[in-house]
């Protein structure tokens, strides 16, 4: 590939600038061990739900949850 030529992002690899993702992640500290916890912030339009059913947890929430729970483990996914 030559200088002139610059590889071009896919559009469905493309996001809106407001469509970013924003969250806290503190550092806690509980029985002398450190852990990272994620916050959403306050403005957060999402709720989630969780219940025990058929000895499984499941976690519910609309479209738009889902896709920030999406989001919350692929970011989660790249911690050591």
């Amino acid at each position: 590939m030559s200088d002139t030529q610059h590889k071009q992002s896919r559009p469905c690899n493309r996001i809106a600038t407001g469509d970013r993702f924003k969250a806290h992640l503190r550092v806690m500290t509980l029985n002398g061990k450190p852990w990272r916890v994620i916050t959403l912030r306050p403005g957060t339009d999402a709720a989630f739900s969780t219940n025990f059913f058929h000895d499984t947890w499941h976690i519910i929430s609309d479209g738009g949850g889902a896709k920030l729970l999406a989001r919350i483990f692929w970011a989660m996914s790249y911690q050591r």
